[in-house]
């Protein structure tokens, strides 16, 4: 015992081939089953309780995960993809074990690839399951339309549409908001198998998440209504940016920005002319300064009010801007230079600047473009500002400033630094015919330029406005403090309500691993939800709304492809099934050679680790040292 002596062992481990059983337990082949379905459950236990003793039976559904139980699977998955399947069930086995499977399924595959571009190295033999003749139907395959739409822009929708033996008929198809017909369309149809689009256009007016249904009137006959009607969602935004561009006097370069601007069919442009229009004092997205603040007084007093409401202005300097004003109103800026010296200078991109992606032949365009008329002096930009274009003399590059944006304090500031901008789009056009490199410059950076930065403390939204079905819903979180550094383990109190009103309360606490909340198996339809949490001592309340979009392509067609599951088993030297000939399939199972692997592992294992072979060498030696204290005494 002392030595730890060691004992030798051989084992015998003996494993079974394995045989795989994939059901597809999609709503479709529940329907194609209707009242089989228990009794193919029935036949499949018969079957695994009698090749349970030859083979390793593992049985997979749908989503790849692993049963023991025929009888503990439901048939409600409402989209297949056999192809998905059959690769998880390679992931999960290794193939030289398999020796070969049965694929229970009605071969619609509405999801993924066809499976047959994949390759299995043992027979799948498949079990047809439905009807494969084309019943008298109308069916709604596909919605096209966008997600995002602009508030009071039109938009299309387009309905796809087939049917089945009603030619010569006539096929209504609304669309509806809520219980509101919205539009009605007649569509003829023109074959027994028959393909065609139903078009709509519609616009709205308020801002927020959209539930449209389309419904195709049922014809007489038709072997389900199911497939008649196609729920839609999308969202509505607020995307028109208003823009005024101000200026004491007409110049041809405001006429070259507004042309730019208007090209864009969400924004609104609006010109104000001192001594020709009323300078407005409503809200803007963004302002244009041409050359404002200027020398004569007067003029300077209309940016005021936009500087105290930060809203977001773009300067243009010519021969009318005082510099002096202008280096008092913008932040971190000192521009150095005698009132009515000016430089010709073109631009170059500058290299570090990377908000935004410019047109691929910028470059180009500049090296071609005409000067512009700049102060001549010296440029100090400090923190805050990022330099897209620099200024170039001839051909020799500069590190003076000809484009700058400013971001900082909650306020936004771009600055260009001469006037003749309308030469550039003229010249454009000359070359090429249009103005896109141009319009380019110009509309990314107003739109840069005029986006609001969120100071709200506390910040709740989902990931996405629109989910589809079973996909986990995310709740972005983020809590700052009165810096805006960043916070965590902070309550927050979620609650969420149904279009019925019915409302489901949760909790939980933001940390820095798990900073979001996901939740799950909500069911189709629109929510709102409010979120508090308290920070610093006061309550903080978002606001918010999603919506969950049902999967029904289970319902697009209830036909049966078992030409497709014939090519799978012939790929793969299996034989194609129908269910009256399930005992014939059993019988092909049966006659698989099952080549059991047999493994010996040799063991060398501690003595001391054998519990029982311990204590009868503990009861041996007390055995002999009692005899012999016995003998020693007699």
């Amino acid at each position: 015992m002392i030595i730890s002596p060691f004992v030798k062992s051989n084992q015998t481990i003996t494993e079974k081939s394995k045989l795989v059983i994939a059901i597809d337990n999609s709503t479709s082949v529940a329907n194609g089953l209707e009242k089989n379905l228990e009794l193919v459950k029935t036949k499949l236990e018969t079957l695994q309780n009698k090749l349970g003793n030859k083979f390793d039976i593992k049985i997979f559904n749908l989503d790849g995960s692993f049963t023991k139980k025929i009888e503990d699977l439901d048939f409600t998955k409402k989209e297949t993809d056999i192809s998905n399947m059959l690769s998880l069930v390679n992931n999960s086995l290794e193939a030289s074990d398999v020796k070969g499977m049965i694929l229970l399924t009605d071969g619609i595959v509405n999801k993924g690839t066809s499976p047959l571009f994949s390759n299995f190295s043992y027979p799948i033999f498949t079990l047809g399951i439905g009807d494969t003749t084309k019943p008298k139907d109308v069916i709604l395959i596909n919605c096209l339309y966008n997600n995002i739409v602009g508030i009071n822009n039109r938009f299309p929708i387009s309905v796809e549409i087939k049917s089945y033996g009603y030619k010569g008929k006539s096929l209504n198809v609304s669309i509806f908001s809520g219980k509101i017909k919205l539009q009605s369309k007649i569509l003829l149809i023109t074959d027994n198998e028959f393909s065609g689009v139903v078009s709509f256009e519609n616009s709205e007016k308020e801002p927020g998440i959209k539930h449209y249904t389309i419904v195709a009137q049922p014809i007489a006959g038709e072997f389900t209504e199911k497939n008649n009607q196609k729920e839609i969602y999308f969202e509505v935004i607020e995307v028109r940016q208003r823009i005024a561009v101000l200026s004491p006097f007409p110049h041809p370069d405001i006429k070259a920005l507004v042309a730019s601007l208007n090209g864009n069919e969400n924004i609104e442009v609006q010109t104000f002319i001192m001594g020709i229009d009323e300078f407005p004092t409503d809200k803007f997205d963004l302002v244009i300064a041409y050359q404002l603040p200027a020398i004569s007084e007067g003029y300077n007093k209309y940016l005021d009010g936009y500087i105290k409401n930060n809203t977001p202005i773009l300067f243009v300097i010519g021969g009318a801007t005082s510099i002096s004003d202008l280096n008092v109103l913008l932040p971190n800026l000192k521009i150095l230079a005698q009132q009515g010296q000016f430089d010709k200078v073109t631009g170059t991109l500058n290299p570090a600047f990377s908000r935004l992606n410019f047109n691929a032949g910028l470059t180009q365009f500049l090296d071609k473009s005409p000067p512009l008329i700049v102060p001549f002096g010296e440029y100090n930009l400090g923190a805050g500002w990022d330099v897209i274009l620099n200024q170039k003399v001839g051909t020799i590059p500069t590190q003076k400033p000809l484009f700058a944006i400013y971001s900082g304090e909650g306020r936004s500031y771009g600055l260009v630094f001469g006037e003749g901008m309308w030469q550039w789009r003229m010249n454009e056009y000359a070359e090429n015919q249009n103005t896109i490199v141009f319009d380019d410059i110009i509309k990314k950076t107003t739109t840069l330029l005029a986006q609001k930065t969120d100071k709200r403390k506390f910040r709740c939204n989902t990931s996405e406005k629109i989910y589809e079905e079973n996909t986990p819903i995310i709740f972005k979180i983020e809590t700052y403090n009165d810096i805006y550094e960043q916070v965590f383990d902070k309550e927050i109190r979620l609650d969420i309500k149904d279009a019925k009103g019915k409302t489901f309360n949760y909790k939980f606490v933001n940390s820095l691993t798990v900073p979001n909340f996901v939740l799950n198996g909500l069911m189709p339809g629109g929510y709102t939800f409010t979120s508090k949490t308290t920070l610093s001592g006061k309550e903080q309340m978002i606001k918010g709304e999603f919506s969950i979009q049902s999967i029904s392509l289970e319902n697009i067609t209830q036909v049966a492809d078992f030409e497709l599951l014939r090519n799978i088993s012939n790929q793969t030297t299996g034989h194609f099934y129908t269910l009256s000939h399930f005992d014939s399939l059993a019988s092909e199972i049966d006659k698989l050679d099952a080549n059991e692997k047999v493994y010996k592992v040799e063991s060398v294992t501690e003595i001391i680790t054998f519990k029982v072979l311990l204590f009868i060498l503990i009861v041996i030696l007390g055995f002999e040292w009692g005899i012999r204290k016995f003998l020693s005494q007699v």
